[in-house]
């Protein structure tokens, strides 16, 4: 009797189970199906579904595979492995396309392995995706439209920032002021030189004061300026955008005037979007090369250079950052193991976040406990990488004259294998519980509001986080709202007791490049010369190619000559990926170990997932830091 009840009950819910579902053996011979199947497939009754099964099926899937043939390697794969999920090519008994997803289940069914098949419509699935893929094609063509829209309204337009630098300006502006768009985005907008610049009659003083409106007269001509505020998404004003006119000729222009008003209203949401989306580090690159190119004095031109090499370096930083991310996404960033003196590592992380105390006034120190060894054997530049993040994030955090403190304490040693701790408190802002649970989670933030207030992409605590635990460690957080913060982390290292220092230390010896034979695939002269160039003095004996094709010619006529390769990606007539795959492939080089590290900018995990695919061993960012590259050096030259 309750066996009966079971079988009924279970007869019950998959009879009203809102999926199809069915069960069939190694053969495709259906035993059962569920009232959803035949509703989806428009059938009649089992029986047609049982005898008629692939006619439920178009001829062909869409990759071109016959259906029958692909039905029954998807079965066999469900009997082998014990489960497969897989998209299909349905049809209905009428005749309409039907795409699904199906997941075959292996499972026992009256003593014999069977396969459960269940099968979800996807029609409003795709439906929606088609939908939502129209609809983003539809908003880039109206963005187009829309700047095409403002460069050919006759009247000046022009954005600029909360600083008064400029965010955008249309063609009219370029060619009244015989100034192109690229040349001063990011300048401050007085350079235009105009006499009520810098007095309270400009258009943006007056617009803080809540006049929108206003005039002056420049050169006998009289000009109305209509100022908005400039808001993002979200409601936050981000600047201002100008529209001026020459109203001396009103009359002519009272109809264009009325145009633009309307194109400036119905442009605002996208100018809004596109200046909250311009890069700080880029704006600094345009606006300071200006600088540099009309600066007569040497000294002018120095701090153009200093300022266009920091927001470089910031720029590529978060470029790095992302790159970290990816390979730690795809699993692939890997710690190189060379002798460094700790001290250094402390030091040159101490420098690169010196400038950020120093314009905070904040008060710094620096604790190492006793008995700390001073040379250890790992990746110093990862270790410098998270020490520098946590320096960084307890400065940003920090009012000023506040403190941030670095300790750094050795807790335990077993054979050589020495655990530190290392600690980084601040008097700053602090967190709640709430938010340090989610502190350390990939592209968060503590809260969502500290981007706009403090900058950043939310990656450097992720990528601090896997760095430490590959040098088999932890990292946490404590702290309280309004009490600061102490970042804590424990790694292990092994002690080196010949205390032999590579560069990344103090001593820089390359005794052991004397000799060693590499070769640099770059297609730019400059890059090729910029990278022998760097690498003079090391004792390397240097060979250079173009491109693939003339890097597979110079390994296949001497095999055995290089010890290493230098690999650019992104190269004419042979990529970087595809010479890998054939140098792999030469007979000569499969008996024998010869590192290939990839040169790139990319940070698409796709792209560098491919690169291992073809042989490639490491990588390396673009533009190359020379500490990088001698690290990998000392890492795979045998």
């Amino acid at each position: 009797m309750e066996t009966h009840e079971a079988d009924e009950s279970i007869r019950i819910i998959f009879d009203t189970a809102p999926i199809a579902c069915c069960i069939f053996d190694n053969g495709f011979n259906i035993f059962d199906c569920n009232q959803e199947t035949l509703r989806m497939f428009c059938l009649p009754d089992k029986q047609v579904y049982f005898e008629r099964f692939f006619e439920l099926s178009p001829e062909r899937q869409p990759c071109g595979r016959k259906s029958r043939d692909l039905a029954f390697e998807n079965n066999n794969k469900a009997f082998l492995e014990g489960h497969n999920r897989f998209e299909w090519m349905h049809q209905t008994f009428t005749g309409e396309l039907l795409p699904c997803e199906i997941i075959l289940l292996r499972v026992k069914y009256k003593e014999e392995y069977a396969v459960a098949g269940y099968i979800r419509d996807l029609r409003e699935q795709k439906a929606l995706l088609e939908k939502i893929h129209n609809e983003n094609e539809r908003y880039k063509t109206m963005a187009h439209w829309y700047e095409e829209l403002l460069d050919a309204i006759p009247f000046l337009i022009s954005a600029q920032d909360n600083q008064g630098n400029w965010t955008f300006i249309n063609k009219a502006f370029e060619d009244f002021f015989g100034r192109k768009r690229d040349e001063v985005i990011g300048l401050p907008c007085n350079n235009w030189g105009l006499s009520i610049c810098d007095t309270d009659k400009c258009a943006m003083a007056c617009a803080r004061r809540g006049v929108y409106q206003t005039n002056f007269t420049e050169k006998e001509s009289s000009y109305l300026v209509d100022t908005k505020l400039l808001k993002d998404l979200e409601g936050k004003t981000t600047g201002y955008i100008e529209l001026i006119q020459d109203i001396t000729k009103i009359e002519r222009m009272a109809k264009q005037k009325a145009e633009a008003e309307a194109a400036s209203s119905a442009k605002s949401s996208f100018l809004a979007t596109m200046s909250h989306e311009i890069k700080i580090p880029v704006n600094a690159i345009l606006g300071m090369a200006a600088i540099g190119k009309k600066a007569a004095e040497m000294e002018r031109k120095n701090f153009a250079l200093n300022k266009i090499e920091d927001a470089s370096r910031h720029f590529l930083g978060v470029i790095n950052d992302v790159l970290d991310m990816s390979r730690i996404e795809a699993k692939k960033l890997e710690l190189s193991k060379i002798p460094f003196d700790l001290n250094h590592s402390l030091n040159k992380a101490v420098s690169l976040v010196q400038f950020m105390m120093d314009e905070k006034h904040i008060h710094f120190s620096m604790k190492i406990g006793k008995n700390m060894p001073s040379v250890f054997i790992g990746d110093d530049h990862r270790l410098t990488q998270v020490i520098t993040n946590l320096l960084s994030n307890a400065v940003k955090f920090t009012p000023e004259e506040g403190r941030v403190d670095l300790g750094v304490s050795l807790i335990g040693e077993e054979e050589g294998i020495c655990t530190l701790r290392f600690d980084v408190s601040d008097s700053g802002i602090g967190m709640s519980l709430e938010q340090q649970k989610k502190i350390f989670d990939v592209y968060e933030q503590a809260d969502k509001s500290t981007t706009r207030r403090f900058s950043g992409a939310g990656l450097g605590l992720p990528i601090s986080k896997r760095i430490v635990e590959l040098m088999n460690g932890r990292i946490w957080v404590e702290s309280r709202l309004g009490k600061g913060a102490k970042f804590c982390f424990t790694i292990k290292l092994l002690r080196e007791i010949n205390n032999s220092l590579m560069p990344s230390g103090q001593d820089g010896k390359y005794d052991d490049f004397q000799g060693k034979k590499i070769l640099i695939v770059d297609d730019l002269d400059i890059n090729r010369e910029a990278l022998v160039s760097l690498l003079d003095g090391t004792g390397l004996i240097i060979d250079a190619a173009k491109n693939g094709k003339e890097a597979i010619d110079m390994v296949l006529f001497a095999p055995n000559k290089y010890d290493m390769v230098f690999m650019d990606i992104q190269m004419p007539e042979m990529d970087g990926i595809e010479a890998s795959r054939q140098i792999r492939a030469l007979p000569l080089v499969r008996n024998r170990k010869l590192p290939i590290i990839a040169m790139t900018a990319s940070v698409l995990q796709e792209d560098i997932e491919n690169g291992y695919s073809a042989g490639i061993d490491d990588y390396i960012g673009k533009p190359v830091d020379i500490v990088r590259m001698l690290e990998k050096l000392y890492e795979y030259l045998p």
